[in-house]
């Protein structure tokens, strides 16, 4: 069979990358649009396969090497140009964030085709919200490519060099595709289930797709389809279409890649089938072969490339929800990417020196990819010199430990420990708890609990998976490292959000919560939980402190404050709270402190939100415009300095400590209201 080019392919390519498209600019458009990927894993599976059965027969390391070659130009040089690119965009215009963590990692793993292996150890699954606001997470397909890369060309060649053999070596090595393919199939199917990051992200559940290309080339060359010349190439054509588009609507993303691959993977194989019998049916030629479908299809690298960067930079800047951004987006993807193919992938794979040897082309190759990983690095390690935000101000926006001497004077709680055991609201204080080292001296010990509800008075230990196991582990710590006099500092959220970092939510709903039986039910045992807690505590001589429910904001005042985010759709209610609204809201909660407050004498309750919310409205900047907040809930670096003179009185409160003390608002200069219950 000859290996030239089929232009069906093309346009079941730009099925594919405009199927993925629509689905990642509105998911609700086309719920399965993400199988578009699993068509393409089909399709290079088949193509590499043509490709290398049809180029000339030489030593091993020289074909291995012309194969390598030839795949580093046509992925290489667009995803590098993209990758910077990207990287460049990020720096200038996304704040550092929860939201943008995983960002830096992704990115500079995916200079060397491992981004997929990024996203599993350090993102938080496939439909995280982290996903959706990270430019570079497209990219673990093409990481499963390039790895399925590195083990393609030996097994095939392999094949190749025994198929014509007569006897059990031939056979041995044709099944060899075979028992790999179902190995991964039942590694996809043991993911899904207990692993279903692992599953959608890594070559091991992935290889049968790819692989599936492959096979399907092996039985086309050896003659093994003979029978199937009697089926009209429009009966497979059909038959595939209805398994993809039926994949495109209903594909389950919970379930995948197992059993739900299945479906786009045989569709693909049967329009492969009719698509590439040299007599190509007619509906194939008016659907897949068109101009425009082929044009499309040509550029699908390009297109697939650019898409995502460009729908998460609107996401970040004036946001997708609107019709005219999503059309802007979809037409800027499609200049970037008709860019990408005209002046980078076409001239790149015909240069005369790259395409003279295959060493030149390694050369180059490992040369481009090494610069292309330094310039990524570079760009992320100097962010904060670059970015157009505001909150590149670290030392206003990010609540850090900032390093900075110790105050002079008597340090009056030198040898005293402060154990900070809390979620990320605990590591929100950071500012202000180094603030407390410098001026008493006392240690200050972080300890995150994520997601754990210890202390919460919210939602009870255990209903997160894991919890009671790292309370058990804190407490024997706290037993062993905890001396009298020590400090247990319990600081949370403690409160209902009304926006997170990614999304609004609708205000009457989060009034509505905390009011239904089981949330009351879960309150009060969370509380007797909490005493629990804190009567241990007492037995080891520790003093307790909990704070009391901060104000929750409207807006995330990082995501709002630049000119190019601030009209974002999760902006449009402004960041302002009604100080009377959160009264309301948090009235439950300090019930139950005042509470525990009455029957523990070793428990100080800590009100914090008299100083963030001193008016009638709580706004996330102060009377001289700087921010109080880093997003909607989470204290400032300035909301800390602002409220640390409160948590000095706590300290000298709880200890005894009378004497004026140098803090970071000056001597005896801040505004020190009643700290306690």
């Amino acid at each position: 069979m000859a290996g030239g080019h089929v232009r069906e392919i093309d346009g079941l390519r730009a099925l594919a990358v405009l199927s993925v498209m629509i689905a990642h600019l509105v998911p609700a458009w086309l719920p399965g649009g993400f199988i578009g990927v699993d068509i393409f894993f089909v399709i290079s599976g088949y193509v590499v396969s043509r490709a290398m059965a049809h180029r000339p027969r030489s030593s091993l390391w020289f074909e291995l090497a012309d194969f390598f070659a030839r795949r580093i130009r046509r992925i290489m040089p667009a995803l590098l140009v993209c990758l910077l690119f990207t990287t460049l965009m990020t720096v200038l215009l996304v704040p550092f964030s929860w939201l943008s963590s995983t960002t830096n990692q992704t990115g500079l793993w995916a200079v060397f085709g491992l981004s997929n292996f990024a996203l599993v150890l350090f993102q938080d699954g496939y439909f995280s919200p982290r996903t959706e606001f990270n430019p570079f997470m497209h990219t673990w397909s093409l990481a499963v490519e390039e790895q399925f890369y590195l083990v393609f060309p030996w097994l095939f060649l392999i094949w190749l060099r025994t198929r014509q053999i007569a006897g059990r070596s031939r056979y041995l090595t044709a099944g060899l595709w075979t028992g790999l393919a179902l190995l991964s199939i039942v590694v996809a199917w043991a993911w899904s289930k207990a692993q279903p990051q692992w599953a959608y992200y890594l070559l091991p559940s992935r290889f049968w797709e790819l692989a599936a290309g492959v096979m399907f080339y092996q039985l086309q060359a050896s003659g093994r389809l003979g029978k199937l010349a009697m089926v009209p190439p429009n009966g497979f054509l059909l038959a595939g279409l209805i398994m993809v588009v039926t994949g495109l609507f209903y594909a389950d993303p919970d379930a995948f890649p197992y059993p739900w691959a299945l479906l786009p993977v045989l569709g693909t194989l049967l329009v492969l089938a009719s698509v590439s019998r040299g007599c190509t049916a007619s509906l194939a030629r008016l659907g897949l072969g068109n101009g425009i479908a082929v044009y499309v299809g040509q550029m699908s690298y390009s297109l697939y490339l650019w898409h995502w960067p460009v729908y998460v930079m609107f996401r970040w800047t004036v946001g997708l929800e609107q019709g005219r951004y999503r059309l802007l987006a979809v037409l800027l993807t499609f200049l970037l990417a008709w860019f990408s193919w005209r002046l980078v992938e076409r001239p790149v794979r015909s240069t005369r020196f790259l395409v003279a040897g295959s060493w030149h082309t390694l050369t180059a190759g490992a040369l481009a990819i090494s610069m292309a990983w330094l310039a990524v690095s570079s760009l992320f390690t100097h962010r904060e010199s670059l970015s157009l935000s505001v909150t590149a101000d670290t030392y206003q926006w990010y609540p850090y430990a900032f390093p900075a001497a110790p105050l002079p004077g008597p340090k009056p709680l030198a040898g005293h420990k402060i154990f900070v055991i809390g979620n990320s609201h605990g590591m929100a204080y950071s500012t202000m708890l180094a603030e407390a080292n410098r001026e008493f001296g006392i240690e200050i010990r972080q300890h995150p609990v994520d997601a754990c509800p210890m202390g919460s008075l919210l939602k009870t230990i255990d209903s997160v998976p894991g919890c009671p196991e790292t309370v058990s582990s804190l407490m024997q710590m706290l037993a062993q490292e905890a001396k009298p006099g020590d400090m247990v500092f319990f600081a949370s959220l403690r409160a209902y959000r009304l926006i997170d970092q990614w999304a609004r939510f609708d205000l009457e709903a989060v009034r509505r919560f905390g009011k239904s039986d089981g949330e009351k039910t879960a309150r009060l045992r969370s509380m007797q939980e909490t005493e629990e807690l804190i009567q241990q505590l007492a037995r080891l001589q520790v003093k307790v402190l909990i704070d009391a429910p901060k104000p929750v904001l409207r807006a995330p005042a990082f995501r709002c404050s630049d000119w190019f985010n601030r009209h974002n759709p999760v902006c449009s209610t402004g960041a302002d709270t009604s100080r009377v609204l959160l009264l309301e809201m948090r009235a439950p909660v300090m019930s139950s402190l005042q509470y525990l407050q009455q029957r523990n004498t070793n428990l100080t309750v800590w009100d914090p939100f008299p100083v963030l919310c001193p008016g009638e409205v709580c706004r996330a900047f102060d009377a001289s415009g700087k921010t109080m907040f880093f997003d909607g809930d989470h204290l400032s670096a300035h909301g800390n300095r602002v409220l640390y003179p409160r948590f000095a009185q706590v300290l000298r409160n709880m200890y005894g400590i009378s004497q004026t003390y140098v803090s970071a608002c000056g001597v005896s200069q801040c505004s020190l209201d009643n700290t306690v219950l």
